[in-house]
């Protein structure tokens, strides 16, 4: 008779970290509070405090929340993107760089961020793997070009956006030539009209 309760007792809480309750059933030893007392794996904790983004998982290791990337314990960090394609490549004028990016880890990101050399910009989420950012105003003749779905946190990409010579001009200080074009063709307009109305008076 005790043999066959001992047998019994190995049949119902079979699990490691596991034990038969007075109550005829199976619990997690002390101390074990993660898993099932009834499956073959039975329960199991994590020695390691968990980063605040990860979770303890079976055997008893932290992982990181779904699409973060880092070991669980010391490091769960959102992951950089990748660039994949920019369009256009080359800007003629102040305009938006349309980005195909991949995301590791399949991580669902909620912001996005252009970094064009120095400057930051936020960007907007077209779809899954596509974004848009608004280039700034620049007199280089190129800016390196860098992503990231945080504000402080970029991985640099060799990926540069082109700066024609029309845009650094517009763009930057020196300014002076386009108020002369307009100021010029004010001028010829007022010309132009006033000579229509002598014209006309004759």
């Amino acid at each position: 008779m005790f043999l066959a309760t001992l047998v019994m007792i190995h049949e119902e809480c079979s699990g490691f970290n596991t034990f038969y309750g007075n109550d005829g059933t199976c619990h997690c030893l002390a101390g074990y509070s993660l898993g099932d007392p009834f499956s073959a794996e039975g329960c199991y904790k994590c020695d390691d405090q968990c980063h605040e983004k990860a979770f303890c998982v079976y055997p008893g290791r932290c992982r990181c929340l779904k699409g973060w990337d880092g070991d669980g314990v010391k490091i769960c960090k959102i992951p950089h993107p990748r660039i994949v394609s920019i369009a256009p490549k080359k800007l003629f004028f102040n305009k938006s760089v349309y980005i195909r990016y991949d995301s590791m880890n399949f991580y669902v990101p909620s912001q996005f961020f252009c970094r064009f050399g120095n400057t930051i910009v936020e960007g907007s989420i077209i779809e899954a793997g596509y974004a848009v950012c608004k280039a700034p105003a620049s007199t280089e003749s190129a800016l390196r070009l860098s992503i990231s779905f945080t504000v402080d946190d970029f991985q640099q990409d060799d990926v540069f956006i082109q700066y024609t010579q029309f845009i650094k001009t517009v763009n930057g200080s020196n300014k002076e030539w386009i108020y002369t074009i307009l100021l010029v063709s004010l001028i010829w307009f007022m010309y132009r009209y006033n000579m229509k109305k002598t014209v006309l008076i004759i």
